[in-house]
């Protein structure tokens, strides 16, 4: 029999039933880490509150890392859904406002809960979730709603490296805030800098191609 600390690929809910009791994990680990913070926070407490067996956690999370990575996943998903339409739209011809909205938009969701951010954050960098498929969730999740707010429907491989940069800088901003290195107005005043020039160098190069 495995170890439960033996790394692995988390298993995938395929039933309604079991999606269901995914879900459930994901509101308890939820609840508990901002009343309590993640170092108080056990697989065995989630169990119990989720009404599963420690087993199923397991299987799902085989680590607490991945339980907090595949919170991420969700919150970064639900974002990327409920983005606003830019078709149509003032966005739809300002592509650095609409990025930096989605931006702003997913900072302001991270940041209103300090403790489950944190938690979140510090376990999807962890060597353990790194190659895992919630860790690949997170990045799409993100890099499709930032591709979609700057309308580019075709990235290349520079536009994928340019919301890759984009995406690290927004991450190293978090964590700055999170630990009280950086203002939060700051913070938006340096992802402004980036998004900015970024978008505008790839509207130059575009304009010299055409």
């Amino acid at each position: 029999m495995p170890r439960l600390s033996q790394p692995r690929e988390p298993a995938v809910p395929s039933t309604p039933a079991q999606v269901e009791r995914y879900r459930r994990i994901l509101r308890v680990v939820r609840e508990l880490t901002m009343a309590k913070g993640e170092d108080a926070v056990q697989m065995q407490d989630v169990a119990q509150e989720a009404g599963v067996a420690l087993n199923t956690l397991y299987r799902y999370f085989p680590s607490k890392s991945h339980l907090y990575a595949a919170v991420l996943a969700s919150e970064l998903e639900q974002l990327r859904d409920h983005a606003p339409a830019r078709k149509g739209t003032k966005a739809a011809r300002d592509p650095e406002s609409a990025v930096l909205a989605v931006i702003e938009s997913a900072t302001e969701a991270l940041l209103s809960r300090p403790l489950l951010a944190s938690a979140m954050l510090h376990s999807v960098n962890a060597p353990a979730v790194g190659g895992s498929n919630d860790a690949s969730r997170v990045d799409d999740a993100m890099r499709a709603a930032v591709l979609d707010a700057a309308g580019i429907e075709q990235p290349t491989e520079g536009d994928q490296r340019m919301v890759y940069v984009i995406l690290l800088g927004w991450s190293a901003a978090l964590a700055a805030v999170l630990n009280g290195r950086l203002e939060r107005e700051e913070a938006n005043a340096q992802m402004e800098l980036l998004v900015t020039q970024l978008l505008q160098v790839r509207s130059t190069l575009a304009d010299r191609a055409s």
